[in-house]
């Protein structure tokens, strides 16, 4: 985390900016939580993609699965009535977290801890992975995407959209340069402004 990150949030707090703060979620941090609990709809995104250690390790390669899972514990406690500004990513991975057993995991973690707010998304920054050729998505991923969306929605969780990842799922290619320019600044938009559907 940048050194300079309190002092930009306690700044961007008095000019009562709309913030949205990616993270691991490995260190919780007391002025994210004093961003939280502001009356201009901040959220926080916690990359959490799995629902179990052993997955996490694969995926993160390091073993914080508990110490993420106590942050995002900490982050509801402290908004209480605003818990909904807690959103936990899942980014799908083939072959890792690809199926039904790990996201319904991922889902109790969510119900476990009380967060009702998710996300869903593809990994397309693998090393072994050229974004330049138009390398087809796994079907597995394909599916995982669209099951995902089937559980958010049966277990009433608040599923926001990322246009992106839609894009690449639709487009069955990891290639965000097939990403039409509207995608592209709806994305940004509801990066910015988070969505308004």
């Amino acid at each position: 985390m940048l050194q300079e990150f309190p002092a930009i949030v306690k700044l961007l707090l008095t000019q009562n900016c709309r913030m949205e703060v990616l993270t691991n979620g490995i260190k919780y941090e007391s002025v994210i939580s004093e961003m939280l609990k502001a009356d201009n709809n901040n959220m926080i995104c916690i990359s959490l993609d799995c629902g179990c250690r052993e997955t996490y390790k694969r995926i993160k390669r390091v073993d914080k699965f508990e110490e993420v899972v106590e942050t995002i514990k900490r982050y509801i406690k402290d908004t209480k009535e605003k818990s909904n500004r807690v959103k936990l990513k899942y980014i799908i991975f083939p072959n890792v977290n690809d199926n039904k057993k790990e996201i319904d995991k991922f889902f109790e973690v969510c119900k476990s801890v009380g967060v009702r707010t998710v996300a869903r998304a593809v990994n397309h920054h693998e090393s072994k992975m050229d974004t330049t050729k138009n390398q087809l998505i796994e079907s597995s991923v394909i599916k995982a995407y669209s099951y995902f969306e089937k559980q958010a929605k049966k277990l009433g969780f608040n599923l926001q959209s990322e246009p992106w990842a839609d894009a690449i799922i639709e487009n069955k290619v990891y290639n965000c340069r097939k990403i039409s320019p509207i995608t592209r600044l709806r994305s940004e938009l509801h990066f910015v402004f988070g969505n308004k559907k």
